[in-house]
């Protein structure tokens, strides 16, 4: 009885691991196939009203106003609006001394959502705007940002979703994290739009139409998410459109808030439970109307999440072969496939010596992250408590790794990233210190 009960476990488990590697395999296959359309020059300017929500954001707003003001695009066609919450006076004096509107909301009601709702009644009534952008504070843009999204917007683009990346990469977190959400990017959102499905919002850098964002954003209820927008724009039938090359750049969310982000990672397993559970009555009326869009946001809430999925592809391996050898064999296969499919989206510039060593951290910070996600004080406690431990038995390990060892994994993790990458080009990346040492 004992065996059969841990053999329908094992199949259990199996199924549901594998039906969410194979929807991240369609899709990062599909990825390949993404092309970027070169759109032609248009001499029609698009009004922009540009949200900014400031959360705690003292040290950072400068940036994201600086990288506005050097914009390439005509300064009268577009207007700011900073919603200050939760930030010190000083910094609300320093806002308000920039050519934008300030407005400052309780630091109690804040959500994302709510920031925009809050923006957007405070438009002015009698300016006539063709799209809203939402851009958090603390993340910078490229010159040609605003005409970008201009030359897409006149090309019949209504919702548009931009390529964010992280520069900042010299801590195994931020490696990491910049890893993931390029990851992320081709899954999620090239392999989407590919496959003539909407691409996934990622709350910042992303730009509507003005009037159905500003009829629609207050429907939405107090406490409402990123995930309720989402579906909100997606039951409205507006299709998100993708562009790889529209960069914005961020940093680590572990830098920008108190805290670290594998906190932000625990509430982001929550908020898809949540989301499931309040969408999934869409789920009849998706299918009825023929809207694959929300069928498939839906069906992804459905789906186990990623750092779930890679805890029990672990633990399987390390388990099954205390009982049979046979179950084993399939975990491994497919630990090494997930492997090969994050290898497929992940683009050739992120792979160096550096990144290596970063992969190192992976099962630490995945534990971690495991240990925040359960709501037992105990486990928080315990995962505070020994992380310095943590960090320094693996620095001791790490030095008893040989030094031929090191460059193997990420020179065979290139090697299949650079043969996607030819079939889909990365875009060389240039920094503004780059810039400045160019003659």
């Amino acid at each position: 009885m004992f065996w059969q009960i841990i053999s329908i476990i094992d199949i259990l488990l199996f199924i549901m691991v594998g039906i969410t590697v194979l929807y991240l395999t369609v899709f990062a296959f599909a990825s390949l196939f993404y092309s970027t359309f070169q759109a032609p020059g248009t001499r029609k300017t698009a009004r922009f009203v540009i949200l900014m929500p400031c959360y705690h954001a003292d040290d950072i707003f400068e940036e994201t106003l600086k990288s506005f003001a050097a914009q390439q695009y005509d300064h009268r066609a577009f207007d700011i609006i900073a919603v200050s919450c939760g930030n010190k006076p000083i910094t609300n004096m320093k806002l308000a001394q920039y050519d934008i509107a300030l407005h400052v909301m309780p630091d109690e009601a804040y959500t994302d959502v709510r920031s925009w709702q809050f923006g957007i009644q405070h438009c002015a009534p009698l300016k006539l705007y063709d799209l809203v952008l939402v851009i958090e504070a603390g993340e910078t843009v490229e010159p040609t940002y605003l005409s970008e999204i201009n030359e897409a917007y006149q090309l019949g683009a209504k919702a548009i979703q931009t390529h964010r990346t992280y520069l900042e990469r010299t801590t195994p977190m931020e490696i990491m994290t910049a890893t993931f959400e390029e990851i992320n990017s081709s899954i999620f959102r090239m392999g989407h739009v590919a496959l003539g499905l909407s691409s996934g919002l990622l709350g910042s850098g992303m730009a509507f139409e003005y009037k159905w964002f500003k009829d629609n954003i207050m429907r939405l209820p107090e406490g409402s998410d990123l995930k309720a927008f989402e579906a909100m724009v997606l039951n409205a039938g507006k299709y998100v459109d993708f562009i790889d090359d529209t960069r914005f750049f961020s940093k680590p969310q572990h830098q920008k808030k108190k805290g670290l982000q594998i906190v932000d990672r625990s509430n982001w397993m929550y908020a898809q439970w949540h989301a499931l559970r309040t969408h999934i009555k869409q789920l009849p009326h998706a299918i009825i109307t023929h809207n694959a869009d929300l069928f498939d946001k839906i069906f992804q809430w459905m789906l186990m999440p990623r750092i779930v999925m890679m805890s029990i592809i672990t633990l399987m391996c390390i388990i099954t072969p205390l009982f049979w050898w046979s179950m084993t064999l399939k975990w491994l296969i497919t630990g090494c496939w997930v492997t090969f499919v994050y290898a497929i989206a992940t683009p050739d510039y992120l792979i160096n010596r550096e990144w290596e060593k970063a992969y190192i951290y992976s099962p630490l910070l995945m534990v971690k992250a495991l240990f925040y996600a359960l709501p037992s004080g105990w486990a928080l406690t315990f995962t505070r408590n020994h992380k310095d431990e943590w960090a320094d038995d693996l620095r001791q390990h790490k030095k008893h790794i040989k030094k031929k060892s090191h460059g193997l994994f990420s020179r065979l993790w290139q090697k299949v990233a650079s043969m996607t990458d030819k079939v889909r080009p990365t875009p060389t990346i240039v920094t503004s210190r780059e810039e400045e040492a160019q003659p």
